[in-house]
């Protein structure tokens, strides 16, 4: 048997974060809203006037059109740009979400300073004017069996349908009753879904069938009903949570019955039909009598009494009285505030009751927020002071739970679905900005197929064939386990015939450019080797390693090295239960291994500190005999993202080096630069892109004063941009001795402060990730555990150093202590890991270092309304293009998984896309010249030969 190597996802939420280690062993600037001038060529127009079409004559974009202006008649085209795609909707959307929250905040604070001068005038004409304030946009209709008309808001089918049935109106020049337009339904038949008819007892469908609704345990449930019977053999006790489920049941069940079985009178019913026999209001009875039966329970609530309310809910949504479930929506929250389920479960209760509890509180936050979505209407379950933690789905909860149906593999249950849903619907990460999904989606096929090569090599056998050609014996060796993949490398280990284990490693392609695979395995291996020759840091020996025209199998450039036995420390740091996928340390972590681990890092760091370079740049080849004077600009974690993800090279002129640590980090911000300028999504809309532009400019001021001025210019030192806890492997679970530090890529010669920043680190994940993003100017819940870790970490390095020979100055703790004293840790991290949100934690700390005072005054100094104006303008043009062809590319894409289209013939229609939407010619940013005509077609070209090189 042979082990298959899986495909990637294209999801890299998380990329960074995900190491091969587990291998080795387991304030914002005033914008102006006066529009940009049309240029002189006319406008094309998706669809003319009424009156040009009838003439033949052309149209523009104007309302009414300048045809009907000059001959005084009516023009009924309804406005002078439609929106075209669903991404520039939503779009325009956030960007007129982003103005309001602006101008909210403005208004926060034009209201604080007036009530600290006392000024009641004032105040009172604030208040009159804000009382005038046009509220959320919405349509009163009437939907149902009473003429009185109700309120439904933008996101609601009703306002929908309400708008549809103006422009009919409009355009066929007849009145349309939005009422007659609505499907049909029983809540426009019947004044209630009640009835006096009674049905015999049954159970057509258990409510354990299905499990998108868990707030029931089954085996108690069961014990319930056979309660009921005790006394009497045909008539059971009343019970309400009974009398819904029932209900629920015969709606279901009903609904998936053929309309003859329910009745043999009705053999045909038309479709859209709703009578006294409909499915939607099947088990009404039950539903009567439920509610009848919880009237007694109002002042004295029970869980039974919460979750018959929210099954309640569901019978009514289903059978369409939507307004009767709302109601009934807002009696289940106030009922679960009175039991107290938004607070966290009382510990001396047994972990099933207090994970019910969990569930029924979160799966009526998630029941909420749907309906009040569907209606267009406020929510109420949001609460500040809500305490109650996200519910468990294990296997052993699960087996307590239900009786049958508890798990659908190692880490899917029963419980999973609700867990999830009330994860990601509530919270959407926006991240939309962060990748050139035009680029990722090439990516992600070439991925795959080189993939499928990958496994080829390994079925036919000539894999293992060619690792055994390098050791010294020619043993034969077999593949121990599969593939494990990293964010940027997979690896197997490979077990030869005398027990010797190795790993054998390649950067994966669609996630390393290939332009640069050979320098950064070249790089990595004069790392390891300087390393292991310097340090008594524990590296993996390398075996061989070679470019990938050394390769003979065609899998792209290769490491092979010892085999590291241990487990990955960040397997053992990270929180099993997180609600999403996450790399910060989990919050149990004693502070006696946290010091155990620190203090292990600490040394690393201090024996690598000692180690000093003249220039900044790359490290020297290993198959360079002569070294330059002046080494190349390094290949960073940062540069290659900016080309790999967003398709935008920012090397520049690799030869020219660097003098001192300004000059590379005016180089370094230049590239975030770059990136925001040339990647057509870079920015949401125009407030986003006149934000980022000043932010930047403000950013780059901001460098000659974060400089150590003893460092400018000498004691370079080595830096790995992804040197972190990841990189780590340990002895075991109990025993954290370090004994392989794994993945040093992205290491080059870099500034002295750099390698001496307070570390990004110590909670694993990075802080520019989203997990981090502040809400204004108010730091994340993790930024406390971050300090705290810092000044641990401090105390440590600082015993540390004082111990070992050679550090007698400090000089590594007291660069530590200046970062953090100065600001500097926070445009250190920007700087190596890249910057386009003027959201996130590090950006946000370092505007609060300086003070609000200072950062506006430098912002002044670029608030340039002109400049302005003409970047937002241009960035939402290529915006606009970029969107029309990402819809293009995922219906190729769509063709491509149907099999409808060949992964090459993708690859190649992708690249005419990619060629299609090239930016503008020229673009004046502060009387310099920014030309970016060939940039897609330098992308293009870049594809189009790895494309070939895969064919």
């Amino acid at each position: 048997m042979f082990s298959t190597f899986v495909a990637i996802s294209a999801d890299r939420s998380n990329d960074d974060n995900n190491k091969t280690s587990r291998v080795n062993g387991s304030s914002s600037p005033s914008s102006s809203t006066t529009p940009v001038p049309p240029r002189s060529k006319r406008n094309q127009v998706a669809r003319a006037c009424d009156w040009c079409r009838v003439h033949r004559i052309k149209c523009d974009s104007s309302l009414p059109c300048r045809n009907c202006r000059n001959r005084g008649g009516n023009c009924t085209k309804k406005k002078a740009a439609e929106i075209r795609t669903l991404p520039h909707a939503v779009r325009l959307e956030i960007e007129r979400l982003r103005q309001r929250v602006q101008e909210l905040e403005e208004q926060l604070q034009n209201a604080t300073n007036t009530v600290s001068n006392g000024d009641d005038q004032t105040i009172r004409k604030q208040s009159r004017q804000s009382g005038t304030k046009k509220g959320w946009d919405g349509i009163h209709t009437r939907t149902a069996y009473s003429s009185q008309t109700q309120w439904y808001g933008p996101s609601s089918a009703f306002y929908f349908i309400g708008r549809m049935s103006a422009y009919l109106s409009a355009a066929l020049d007849q009145p349309q009753d939005d009422h007659n337009m609505q499907p049909n339904s029983a809540s426009r038949i019947f004044t209630s879904p009640t009835s006096t008819k009674q049905v015999p007892e049954e159970l057509p469908a258990p409510p354990w069938d299905r499990r998108h609704i868990s707030i029931l345990d089954e085996a108690e449930f069961r014990e319930h009903y056979k309660s009921l019977w005790v006394d009497s053999a045909s008539t059971r006790k009343p019970s309400a949570l009974v009398d819904i489920i029932l209900a629920l049941c015969m709606q279901y069940g009903v609904a998936l019955t053929p309309d003859s079985s329910v009745d043999p009178t009705i053999t045909g019913r038309p479709d859209g039909h709703v009578d006294i026999n409909d499915a939607s209001i099947a088990g009404r009875w039950y539903y009567r009598r439920s509610q009848a039966l919880l009237v007694s329970e109002l002042e004295s609530p029970s869980i039974a009494t919460l979750q018959c309310h929210i099954f309640s809910v569901v019978y009514l949504c289903n059978a369409s009285f939507q307004n009767m479930a709302h109601t009934t929506l807002a009696l289940a929250v106030r009922t679960a505030h009175i039991l107290g389920l938004h607070l966290e479960p009382r510990e001396n209760l047994p972990r099933p009751q207090r994970e019910l509890r969990k569930r029924i509180w979160w799966t009526l936050y998630t029941i909420e927020s749907k309906t009040c979505m569907k209606l267009g209407r406020p929510c109420s379950v949001p609460d500040m002071t809500a305490t109650c933690q996200l519910p468990a789905d294990d296997h052993e909860l699960a087996r307590l739970s239900v009786s049958n149906i508890a798990a659908y593999g190692d880490k899917v249950t029963w419980l999973t679905y609700s867990r999830l849903a009330t994860t990601y619907i509530p919270q959407a990460p926006y991240d939309i900005m962060d990748t050139n999904t035009l680029i990722d989606l090439v990516h992600e096929v070439q991925g795959q197929l080189w993939v499928g090569k990958v496994n080829e090599t390994h079925r036919t056998g000539h894999l293992c064939q060619w690792v055994s050609t390098f050791h010294p014996d020619k043993l034969p060796c077999q593949l121990d386990g599969t593939f494990h993949h990293g964010a940027f490398n997979a690896g197997i280990k490979m077990v030869f015939s005398d027990g010797t284990a190795w790993m054998v490693r390649f950067p994966r392609v669609g996630r390393v450019s290939d332009d640069y695979t050979d320098e950064k395995v070249a790089m990595e291996v004069t790392a390891l080797s300087l390393i292991r020759n310097r340090t008594t840091i524990p590296v993996p020996r390398v075996q061989a390693w070679g470019p990938a025209a050394s390769n003979p199998l065609g899998l792209g450039p290769f490491i092979i090295m010892d085999f590291v036995n241990g487990v990955s420390l960040s397997d053992l740091l990270q929180d099993p239960n997180a609600e999403r996928p996450s790399r910060v340390m989990r919050e149990d972590i004693s502070d006696y291994d946290l010091k155990v681990i620190y203090r292990q890092m600490a040394n690393l760091l201090l024996q690598l500190f000692k180690l000093n370079f003249d220039r900044i740049g790359s490290l020297p080849s290993p198959q360079t005999e002569v070294k330059s004077p002046t080494p190349p600009r390094p290949l960073t974690f940062k540069a290659h993202s900016i080309l790999q993800n967003r398709g935008v090279d920012t090397f520049g002129d690799r030869a020219k080096g660097f003098a001192t640590t300004t000059e590379y980090f005016q180089y370094v911000v230049g590239q975030d630069w770059e990136q925001l300028v040339h990647q057509p999504n870079s920015a949401v809309g125009p407030y986003d892109a006149k934000n980022k532009y000043v932010a930047f400019k403000v950013l780059r001021s901001l460098i000659p004063d974060l400089v150590h001025a003893k460092y400018d210019r000498c004691k370079f030192k080595l830096i790995c941009d992804d040197l972190g806890l990841a990189n780590l492997t340990v002895r075991s679970r109990e025993d954290l001795t370090v004994v392989g530090v794994v993945d040093l890529e992205w290491s080059y010669i870099g500034p002295a402060q750099l390698f001496g920043s307070a570390p990004w680190w110590l909670l694993q994940d990075r802080p520019v990730n989203s997990t981090w993003d502040c809400k204004g100017d108010e730091a994340p819940k993790i930024a406390a555990r971050y300090f705290k870790c810092l000044d641990i970490f401090i105390r440590i390095l600082e015993e540390e150093e004082a111990k070992m020979p050679g550090h007698e100055e400090r000089e590594l703790s007291s660069l530590v202590k200046w970062s953090q004293a100065s600001g500097a840790m926070w445009l250190h991290m920007l700087l190596s890991s890249g910057f386009n949100d003027h959201r996130s934690f590090p950006f946000t700390q370092l505007r609060q270092h300086f003070g609000l005072t200072e950062w506006a005054r430098r912002e002044k100094e670029f608030d340039n309304a002109k400049e302005l104006e003409a970047f937002a303008s241009r960035k939402v043009s290529e915006l606009d293009r970029y969107d029309e062809a990402l819809e293009k590319m995922e219906e190729n894409k769509a063709l491509m998984e149907s099999g409808n289209m060949t992964k090459e013939e993708f690859i190649a229609n992708a690249l005419n896309e990619l060629g299609g939407i090239r930016g503008s010619s020229s673009f004046v940013i502060n009387h310099e010249m920014k030309n970016d005509e060939g940039l897609f077609y330098r992308v293009a070209a870049w594809l189009g030969l790895q494309a070939a090189k895969l064919r």
